[in-house]
């Protein structure tokens, strides 16, 4: 169950390109991703290692080359299994994949 003090609002981007990315190693300040959910989508790369990753309350392991997608709202939160892992998350919000502003949302089409 999503929890408020869970709840992760950063501004990401800018209005007109609302989205950031954070490559992260063990010198990031949360190398080990605390649980919290936000309201844009995201996407996890992991470069090198593994890490765990729980979401909803399933849990993941991704090593090397593999992606996850995580909708909006979805709790998650996960740990590196060693100080090797390397991960690059890409947090943007929906409307970046809905709406394209010389056709309308895609709902439009």
């Amino acid at each position: 169950m999503r929890a408020l003090k869970n709840f992760e609002k950063k501004t990401r981007g800018t209005p007109e390109f609302p989205c950031a990315l954070y490559k992260v190693d063990v010198s990031h300040p949360e190398y080990h991703m605390p649980f919290h959910w936000h309201a844009e989508y995201e996407i996890i790369y992991v470069r090198k290692g593994t890490i765990i990753i729980t979401a909803d309350e399933v849990t993941y392991t991704a090593s090397s080359g593999d992606v996850l997608v995580l909708s909006d709202g979805v709790l998650h939160g996960g740990s590196p299994e060693d100080d090797a892992c390397r991960y690059d998350c890409v947090v943007f919000a929906g409307e970046l994949i809905t709406k394209n502003a010389a056709y309308g949302t895609i709902n439009d089409i």
